[in-house]
């Protein structure tokens, strides 16, 4: 015998393991009070402190138990195999212990019958020996059982427990009356009332765990299965709940949860859906404060988020509430400002019968009428300012300059202006009343940025901002903005000076050099085409090749006067000649009404012609200063810093401008639109040059999602509409005084871009006749030129020679010769055979004599 085994089969502790052999059928008993033990804090809170203790003990006795019948099972198999003969192997032995595979290294050395023994056959064997251990020494494991074991675990004097207790019963007949649903074996069902105890809940799922129980229909609520999840998820229990919503429930981390009715994440997405159906954006989500009622609202919440809404106020709610803790926390809710509460608690409620919904499509959405609280149709607003004595925060800028948008008086805390207007305008238009209190921005010594101002609102410093706030991107990202109610872009302001057209080269300046350039090539193209289009057909197109030179510039320029003598005779010319005459109609009318403009007309003239020419130049550029136009012209046009100049008050715009680049000051200032007509309202030698280059407006900032951003763009669209947006411009932003003096800025040359839809139709008129009239030719060659082509060879040149001749060759001529030719023919036909009759009369003659 091994040294080893001899030691081990005479030590206390082989002993102590044939005691515990009675104990070889529970190795199911030790896991479960591996469970219980940590599941053990559970029990401490609980009224019956002394039976949990009890039962902990008892488990935690099992557990000490079944590792010593694990460890002395392994003990036992060791000396079995230790007693046999020695001989050169090496094995591994991989032992059973609490359910894994531990390898545990000995070396022996075993020889059976002079035979080397196999490792696998020693897996085998204690395959074999696990198996008849976990089945209690049965060796029949295929027999099918009699009775199955059920546990169901539920409060029988609840609605949803009386109704499932009767569901069960119905059930557990149905299956046991037919033999081939389970094969013979009888299901058995053994229910357990929680009586609306948690406690009771997770005592009777461990009690069905002890024995030999294959599923638990059960628990009732979210709490009792959260806890009984995690033992189930070690035991390998099933547990089936028709009761528990908690979304939570379905992840991975439960995989033997199974869930017989729907998650709270379908219910909440239909709440999301109707929400956003009605077009509000927040909520206040009353619950009760479990895992069910929490889990319940984040999941809401996500569903919200989906839909750009949200919770603004989560408001939790004791298990057992009374009277004064509802009261308390109503009181909290109706202090809030959204009016759209969403209740996720317990309720008795009968579900609805699930059918597939139609197409989920917003197009397809459609509700019946609906009688809100108040016995009233109208949909509520879903929101109210809250009742709890706070104001909305208005943040409004300092400005410097250009006081009549908004302007601060710093004795009595006021604003005026034509933004501050608009603003108590739209106010007034809406349904209800808006507290709110402007607060100051900005250090009165310098414009402060709109930027800035928006931005405080994302910090939440201020509730909304008013002012001269141009809508842009990066504030788009901070803040919702209204309607704008007024449109304000990017302009070019120059100095100009008045002066009338005497230059001799005056009658030039309608068409710019490339209008010249392709109207005067049309001429020569449109004569070229008539003049082919009629050189074998009509004489004024025929002669020598410098009459003929001489008859195409005639003619083309003849027809900007209409003064042109020759006439057209065929078709396609008359056709190329009309669309031509057509677009010199309406050239020369251009040309005479922007030539009487330019000598007539009092005009403005500038240096700088519009941005182009100014971006062109390195002149210094002035700008408002806080205004958003420097962050654009430095990352949007990539001007140079050192050309900028901020500005801050009009008297600065106008020494600037007056100084000029080579004084010190600016070539021009660019600003928005607003602020420049206010500026040269009074200003007459400056002016606009060019074309506003960027579209804008300025509108109201609000918190991102408030609902005040819609309803007072719906107000701002009233005020436009009744003309009371107009009425406040002008009461604050008076007419140019410049107006009256008939000034016009330099008039534009008619450029290329004006007439180009012309151009195309002249061109694709006169490649039309030109590719029919050719097709024409080539028909009439062949039909007249046949022969002769034949006679001269198959030569290429010879055949473009002949061709070039009966293009060059009049068309009456042609016409002539071929039927010339045809005689001919037809005489040299008529003789042959008339020589053929007389030959054929003497041979026959001939024959005859």
């Amino acid at each position: 015998m091994h040294p080893l085994a001899s030691y081990l089969y005479k030590s206390p502790i082989y002993s102590i393991y044939r005691l515990t052999l009675p104990l070889h059928g529970l190795q199911f008993a030790w896991r479960l009070a591996i469970s219980c033990w940590r599941s053990s804090v559970v029990y401490v809170r609980c009224a019956h402190l002394r039976i949990c203790y009890v039962y902990i003990l008892f488990q935690h006795l099992v557990v000490l138990f079944m590792l010593l019948d694990e460890i002395l099972s392994c003990l036992h198999i060791f000396r079995c195999f230790l007693t046999m003969p020695v001989y050169e192997f090496e094995v591994q032995l991989i032992l059973p212990l609490s359910g894994w595979l531990v390898l545990l290294p000995l070396q022996s050395k075993l020889k059976i019958g002079g035979f080397t023994m196999n490792i696998v056959w020693l897996l085998v064997l204690m395959v074999f020996y696990n198996v008849v251990a976990s089945n209690g020494g049965s060796t029949n494991v295929s027999t099918r059982p009699e009775f199955v074991n059920v546990g169901a675990v539920f409060s029988f004097n609840s609605i949803v427990g009386k109704v499932a207790k009767v569901a069960i019963e119905a059930a557990i007949e149905d299956v046991n009356s037919d033999p081939a649903v389970l094969g013979g074996t009888k299901m058995i069902v053994k229910m357990q009332d929680s009586n609306y105890s948690g406690f009771l809940g997770i005592v009777e799922a461990l009690r069905f765990m002890e024995k030999d129980t294959v599923a638990i229909i059960g628990p009732q609520n979210a709490v009792t299965a959260h806890v009984i999840s995690h033992i189930a998820n070690e035991l390998q229990v099933p547990l089936l709940s028709f009761s528990v919503t908690d979304p939570t429930l379905s992840s991975l981390q439960f995989p033997f949860f199974v869930r017989t009715t729907q998650n709270d994440l379908h219910q909440m997405a239909a709440v999301a859906a109707m929400i956003d159906h009605y077009g509000w954006k927040e909520v206040i989500a009353l619950y009760v404060d479990d895992d069910y009622g929490r889990n319940g609202i984040a999941a809401l919440g996500d569903m919200l988020a989906e839909r750009r809404c949200k919770i603004s106020y989560k408001a939790p709610l004791v298990l057992d509430p009374n009277q004064s803790n509802i009261t308390d926390l109503l009181v909290k809710v109706a202090l809030t400002e959204s009016r759209i509460i969403v209740l996720h608690a317990y309720l008795s409620v009968v579900p609805p019968e699930y059918t597939k919904p139609p197409n989920p499509s917003s197009s397809n959405e459609s509700l019946y009428g609906v009688i809100w609280p108040g016995q009233t149709t109208q949909k509520p607003r879903g929101w109210v300012f809250p009742n709890n004595g706070r104001h909305l925060n208005i943040g409004v800028p300092k400005r410097v300059s250009f006081r009549e948008f908004v302007s601060y008086a710093e004795g009595n805390d006021m604003f005026t202006g034509y933004c501050i207007d608009v603003f108590t305008a739209a106010l007034n238009m809406l349904p209800y009343a808006v507290p709110y209190k402007f607060i100051p921005f900005g250090d009165g010594v310098k414009n402060p940025t709109s930027t800035e101002l928006v931005h405080k609102i994302q910090t939440g410093e201020f509730d909304g901002a008013i002012g001269d706030i141009a809508i842009i991107t990066n504030r788009t990202r901070m803040a919702d903005f209204t309607q704008p109610f007024i449109e304000s872009g990017l302009v070019v302001v120059a100095p100009v000076r008045t002066t009338l057209n005497s230059n001799p080269w005056a009658f030039l300046r309608p068409f710019n050099p490339m209008m010249w350039g392709v109207t005067a090539a049309f001429f020569l193209i449109v004569g070229t085409v008539v003049w082919i289009l009629e050189h074998r057909l009509n004489d004024d197109f025929r002669g020598p090749p410098k009459k003929q030179i001489v008859t195409i510039l005639w003619f083309s320029f003849s027809t900007w006067f209409f003064a042109h003598r020759e006439n057209t005779v065929s078709t396609l010319g008359r056709l190329v000649l009309i669309i031509w005459l057509f677009v010199v109609l309406i050239i020369n009318s251009s040309y005479t009404a922007s030539l009487t403009s330019i000598l007539t007309v009092q005009q403005l003239s500038s240096s700088v012609k519009g941005l182009d020419t100014l971006l062109a130049s390195n002149d210094p550029i002035g700008y408002q200063q806080g205004s958003f136009s420097r962050g654009y012209l430095t990352d949007k046009l990539n001007v140079d810093e050192s050309r900028l100049v901020p500005l801050i008050m009009p008297n600065d715009y106008a020494k600037a401008l007056k100084d000029g680049p080579q004084r010190g000051g600016v070539a021009a200032v660019i600003d928005e639109r607003a602020y420049i007509e206010l500026f040269l309202s009074s200003r007459c030698d400056f002016s606009i040059v060019g074309q506003e280059f960027t579209k804008t407006g300025w509108g109201f900032a609000f918190a991102r999602d408030s609902p005040l951003s819609v309803d007072m763009s719906t107000a701002i669209l009233k005020l436009s509409e009744n003309g009371d947006l107009q009425r406040i411009h002008d009461k604050w932003l008076i007419s140019s005084s410049c107006a009256s003096q008939g000034a016009k800025l330099e008039v534009d040359r008619l450029q290329l871009k004006s007439f180009w839809g012309l151009f195309v139709l002249c061109g694709s008129a006169c490649f039309l006749a030109l590719i029919i009239y050719f097709i024409n030719m080539l028909r009439q060659f062949s039909k007249h030129y046949t022969e002769e082509v034949i006679s001269a060879g198959s030569s290429t040149s010879a055949r473009l020679q002949t061709f070039i001749s009966f293009v060059d060759e009049k068309e009456e001529e042609v016409k002539n010769r071929s039927k010339r030719r045809q005689m001919e023919r037809m005489s040299n036909r008529s003789a042959s055979e008339d020589e053929s009759m007389y030959n054929s009369k003497r041979r026959h003659i001939d024959q005859s004599s």
